[in-house]
């Protein structure tokens, strides 16, 4: 995840989720690493109000981890 406005980087509900997979979640204030970002596969975020900055990492995981079990009830 991160918080970046980069053309590359999905909202978490179109991004396809595949096994294995791993997560790396940034921090609230700068994302992930450079090093981080340059080896994923590719990055999603999580469009929030505008009028917050950002949101705590332990709840865009909860978010993330949502939006993968939804995904995953509905393949079977």
């Amino acid at each position: 995840t991160d918080v970046g406005n980069e053309k590359n980087i999905l909202p978490v509900e179109k991004a396809e989720c595949t096994f294995p997979m791993a997560l790396n979640l940034g921090s609230e204030d700068r994302g992930i690493s450079r090093l981080s970002r340059e080896n994923s596969d590719f990055l999603v975020k999580i469009d929030i109000n505008k009028e917050l900055d950002s949101i705590n990492v332990s709840v865009a995981a909860g978010i993330i981890f949502y939006e993968i079990n939804k995904r995953l009830k509905n393949v079977k």
